[in-house]
C-alpha cells in the first residue's frame, strides 16, 4: 500500500486543511453568528497584510519603534518590568 508521502503535496494539502480548520475553531465558537462570513474576512485580512505594501504612517511608526528598540539596553527592559509588577 502506497503512503501519503508517495503522493506530491498530499502532506501540505491535509495540513492546510488542518491549520484551517483549526483557526475557524479557534476563531469562532458554534454559537457565533455567520462564522463562514467572519472567517473569510480574517483570512482575507491576513491574505492583504501580507499581499499588499503597508501605509507610509505604518511604515514610519516601525521606523520609530525600531530606531527606539536599537537604543533600549536589556537590563532597562527587566527594570521596566519589574518595576511595572510593583
Amino acid at each position: 500500500m502506497p503512503s501519503l508521502t508517495a503522493v506530491p503535496g498530499a502532506n501540505e494539502k491535509l495540513d492546510l486543511a488542518y491549520r484551517n480548520l483549526a483557526a475557524h475553531l479557534a476563531l469562532f465558537t458554534p454559537e457565533t453568528e455567520s462564522q463562514d462570513e467572519k472567517f473569510n474576512l480574517v483570512l482575507n485580512r491576513t491574505a492583504r497584510a501580507f499581499l499588499y505594501p503597508p501605509d507610509e504612517t505604518f511604515l514610519r511608526a516601525v521606523g520609530t519603534d525600531f530606531a527606539k528598540s536599537q537604543k533600549t539596553r536589556i537590563p532597562d527592559v527587566v527594570n521596566h518590568l519589574f518595576g511595572s509588577l510593583v
